[in-house]
C-alpha cells in the first residue's frame, strides 16, 4: 500500500496554522488574566475590609509582575490605614519581584513623612538584598537633609548590614563627629553588634577608649569585647565543626563495641593514636577528648599521688 507524502508546503501551511492558533490562544489567555489581575487590584480598594482583605490575600498567593500590582502596592504601603500597609508588606514579601523593584517600594516608604510607615519600612529592609538603596541611606545620613529622628532609623538598617562594614565605617566615623552622646552611644553598639565582621572597626574603638566620657569609654570597651569574642568563638566552632566530621568517621570504623569510646585495642591500629589526649585519664579517649586532641584544645589529665 502507497503513502502519500503531503508537499513541503502543505506542511509549511499547517504549520502556520496552528502557530496563528496558538499565539491567538496565548493572546487570549494573556488578556483574561489581565482582566482578573485588575478585579483583584479593584477589591484591595473596596470599603468592605473583608472583601479588601480577601483581594491582598489573592495577590499575595498569586505569582505576578503585574506594573499595575506593583503600583498598587507601592501605594498600600504608605496607606494612613495601617493594616492595608501590614497586608501590603505581605505581598511584596511573598512576591518574586526583582531586589531593585523590593528595594525601591521600600525606599519609597522610609521617605515618608510619616515615621511610622519609615519604621516599618525599616523593619522589613533586607540590607544585604538591596546594596543601591543602602548606598542612599549612607549618602543621606551624612547630610543636614534628614532630622535625628529619620537617621535613626537609617541607622536600624545600617546596624543589620554586616556585608560591606568598610563602605559603612567611614560614615559612622563622620556621624560620630557630631558631638551628640547618644548618637555616639548608638554608633559605638552598632559596630559592637557587627561581630566580626566589625573588625575593620577596631582602630576607632580604641581610639574612643581614651575620650573624656566615661559612657562612651565604656561603651567602646563593650564594643571591642563583642568584635573580639565574637571573633574567637565563631573560630573555636569552626574548628571543632570541621573535625567532628572526620572523628565520626573514626569512630564509625574503629569504635567495634559502639560504646563511643576508642580503648586501649581499639586505639593500636590508628596512626593518629599519638595525638589523642585522654583529658580525664579513664583509659579510653570519648569524640570530645578526639576532636579537642585534633584541634588541639585538649587539656592533658594529671594523676595526683596519694599522700
Amino acid at each position: 500500500m502507497m503513502q502519500t507524502r503531503l508537499p513541503a508546503f502543505a506542511i509549511y501551511l499547517t504549520a502556520c496554522f496552528f502557530t496563528a492558533n496558538s499565539l491567538a490562544q496565548e493572546e487570549e489567555d494573556l488578556a483574561s488574566i489581565e482582566v482578573a489581575i485588575e478585579s483583584l487590584i479593584k477589591a484591595t480598594n473596596d470599603d468592605n475590609p473583608e472583601i479588601r482583605n480577601r483581594g491582598f490575600l489573592a495577590l499575595q498567593r498569586i505569582e505576578t509582575s503585574s506594573e499595575e500590582v506593583i503600583e498598587r502596592i507601592r501605594l498600600a504601603l504608605t496607606d494612613k490605614n495601617a493594616d492595608i500597609r501590614q497586608l501590603a508588606m505581605q505581598v511584596l514579601q511573598a512576591q518574586r519581584w526583582s531586589n531593585e523593584t523590593k528595594g525601591n517600594l521600600l525606599y519609597n516608604m522610609l521617605m515618608q513623612d510619616e515615621l511610622e510607615i519609615a519604621r516599618e519600612a525599616a523593619g522589613s529592609f533586607e540590607s544585604d538584598y538591596q546594596p543601591g538603596e543602602i548606598a542612599k541611606i549612607l549618602n543621606l545620613l551624612v547630610t543636614d537633609e534628614i532630622a535625628p529622628e529619620r537617621k535613626e532609623i537609617f541607622l536600624s538598617i545600617i546596624a543589620r548590614n554586616r556585608t560591606d562594614v568598610p563602605k559603612i565605617m567611614p560614615v559612622l566615623e563622620k556621624l560620630y563627629e557630631v558631638n551628640e552622646t547618644e548618637m555616639r552611644l548608638q554608633i559605638l553598639g552598632i559596630i559592637g553588634n557587627f561581630g566580626k565582621a566589625g573588625q575593620a572597626g577596631l582602630p576607632f574603638l580604641a581610639e574612643q577608649i581614651n575620650m573624656q566620657s566615661v559612657d562612651v569609654r565604656l561603651a567602646a570597651i563593650d564594643a571591642i569585647e563583642q568584635i573580639m569574642s565574637t571573633q574567637q568563638r565563631r573560630s573555636s566552632q569552626s574548628s571543632n565543626g570541621r573535625f567532628s566530621f572526620y572523628v565520626d568517621a573514626l569512630f564509625t570504623k574503629y569504635d567495634s563495641n559502639r560504646n563511643s569510646r576508642l580503648d586501649t585495642a581499639e586505639l593500636k591500629p590508628m596512626t593518629l593514636r599519638q595525638r589523642f589526649v585522654d583529658s580525664n585519664g579513664d583509659g579510653s579517649i570519648s569524640r570530645q577528648e578526639a576532636i579537642n586532641s585534633l584541634s588541639g584544645t585538649a587539656t592533658r589529665y594529671r594523676r595526683r599521688d596519694s599522700k
